[in-house]
């Protein structure tokens, strides 16, 4: 999907698409996995690939997660909601400062996906919600939503992410939640190869902007209409409650209270099935559901993920630090090439173990 060259090579190498993203080829990790170079690289693209086969088979694609950001806490947060069978394999990549100015990196994604939700540490944070398309990608020269997601988290701030996005080639439906430790957002969406901008009106104010949340459809008024015939996952029925949520909280605008704002959003079961937080809904075929795997709360300021452990309906949430330590940065970057902390579910009981290798 335009990511690298498929060139031969004994060592690692790297080859940048037109936007600057690359992926690094490093043959002898990858073959620990037991994989073929094309299944690797057919993985990142999972998202674009499923909605290619489902649009053939005229099935829409499910709508997922619901995100929030309270910019006056500097906190951004998501339901990730999926097929249930998926919660094993939920991992968290800590990944550390590289010599090209990658900066540090803490990301919440699928076993094999280079990357998905998460912060960094300059204070940029990022989640994403898949939106309703009429047209998903079928061209090899476009970046996959995965790899434009783990780009955004590799920015110094919150435009120059903006700017990677804006930079890539794309074909998309998806909502990228960008947010920064300084109190600002930006709701990006992507309508096919066409992108649109909320929040960034903000920036000047005096006072921080009130939370805000989305769903699986289009807020930019520029899309009004695009998907008005789809109920993605009782998407509508979620954004509603949610900003109900965020209303009888004052917006959110007070420093302190945007961690009980989140979580009462995100752990919100009123209306079920049609909920927030929801154990059943239709999945990708008749036989499948989808359901809440789990919920995690990005602490821009205080540099480290809150995500829940086990079943998510008990919102047990347990901390995982940007840094290695809970303390200051470290002052060599010698640290683990990559730590992984595998999130073993039983869904939709019993706890998870959490583990660092």
């Amino acid at each position: 999907m335009g990511l690298v060259s498929t060139k031969s090579a004994s060592g690692a190498s790297t080859s940048p698409s037109p936007s600057g993203i690359s992926l690094r080829r490093s043959p002898t990790r990858w073959r620990a996995s037991r994989r073929e170079t094309w299944e690797l690289f057919a993985l990142q693209g999972r998202t674009e690939l499923l909605g290619l086969a489902l649009h053939r088979a005229g099935r829409p694609v499910p709508g997922e997660c619901t995100s929030v950001c309270c910019p006056a806490s500097a906190l951004v947060a998501q339901n990730w909601d999926w097929d249930p069978c998926m919660s094993a394999f939920i991992v968290i990549l800590r990944l550390p400062r590289s010599g090209d100015g990658r900066p540090q990196m803490l990301t919440l994604t699928e076993a094999g996906i280079v990357g998905k939700v998460g912060i960094n540490e300059h204070g940029v944070g990022a989640c994403i919600n898949i939106l309703f398309g009429q047209e998903p990608a079928d061209s090899p020269d476009v970046v996959p939503v995965h790899i434009l997601a783990r780009a955004a988290l590799s920015a110094e701030s919150l435009d120059g992410a903006e700017a990677i996005l804006r930079s890539a080639p794309r074909h998309c439906h998806t909502h990228l939640l960008l947010s920064d430790s300084h109190g600002r957002y930006r709701m990006v969406e992507f309508c096919g190869k066409d992108l649109a901008v909320l929040g960034k009106e903000h920036d000047a104010q005096a006072t921080p902007p009130t939370a805000r949340s989305h769903t699986n459809h289009f807020l930019h008024p520029r899309y009004h209409g695009v998907d008005a015939d789809s109920d993605l996952c009782h998407t509508r029925e979620r954004h509603k409650r949610a900003e109900e949520i965020i209303r009888a909280h004052g917006g959110g605008r007070r420093p302190g209270e945007g961690m009980d704002l989140v979580r009462r959003v995100l752990g919100d079961r009123e209306g079920q099935p049609k909920s927030i937080l929801y154990s059943s809904a239709p999945g990708i075929t008749p036989q499948r559901t989808l359901a809440t795997l789990c919920s995690m709360i990005f602490d821009l300021r205080g540099q480290k993920m809150h995500v829940t452990r086990g079943d998510a309906l008990r919102q047990d949430y347990a901390p995982v630090p940007l840094w290695s330590s809970s303390a200051s940065p470290p002052r060599s970057p010698r640290t683990p090439l990559l730590s992984v902390h595998r999130k073993h579910s039983a869904y939709p009981r019993g706890a998870a173990n959490n583990r660092t290798s």
